[in-house]
């Protein structure tokens, strides 16, 4: 999943011209699901928000990041704020403002999209981990009665040690609704938190 981390503005939209000059190039992973976020959420954004992204980031011809296997760029560099203010006739700063405003409404849409589309791409997961945040359900033990001890539930910082569970598993099920955690993509990645010292 390319959804983990937040996403700001500025970086998926100078990646705009490019996903759609590099259209047939676009395949499943990072680049598909970063295209799919920012066309879903400028579907969303109302129509002037997106004309005044689309001068910035879109109208553009200064391509950066030449790709040779795609034969084209990977993002474009965006006109200047000062150009697009003279040809409004307003201040760079007034501008900044306009632009600033229609950047922060893309942010929120594609804050809500992000979790939505995490939501509906763990649900396709043929497997999966169960977690929340960086800790991810290491293990637990199920006694008499077929039901899990509340008192075995271990825990990791290491994704890739993780409990595994299929996509119709009724434990994987149960676990997640009754323990509030996020199914997610099983992965080798160690995140480790910062040592705590206590006086």
């Amino acid at each position: 999943m390319v959804y983990d981390y937040d996403i700001r503005p500025k970086w998926i939209l100078t990646q705009w011209k490019a996903f759609v000059v590099n259209r047939n190039h676009l395949k499943e992973g990072n680049t598909a699901g970063y295209a799919r976020l920012l066309f879903t959420a400028l579907k969303e954004l109302p129509k002037e928000d997106v004309l005044i992204l689309s001068e910035k980031y879109y109208e553009t011809e200064q391509g950066a990041n030449f790709s040779y296997m795609h034969n084209g760029y990977r993002t474009y560099i965006p006109i200047t704020d000062k150009v697009l203010a003279d040809r409004r006739g307003i201040s760079v700063l007034e501008y900044r403002k306009i632009r600033s405003k229609s950047e922060a409404k893309l942010q929120a849409i594609l804050n809500r999209l992000r979790k939505e589309f995490i939501e509906i791409d763990a649900d396709e997961l043929e497997e999966y981990i169960l977690g929340v945040g960086t800790i991810y359900l290491k293990d637990y033990q199920i006694i008499e009665g077929k039901r899990a001890d509340p008192d075995s539930y271990i825990f990791t910082q290491d994704r890739s040690k993780a409990k595994r569970f299929k996509q119709d598993s009724t434990q994987g099920r149960q676990l997640k609704m009754y323990l509030r955690l996020k199914k997610m993509e099983p992965r080798d990645e160690y995140i480790k938190f910062i040592d705590i010292w206590f006086d």
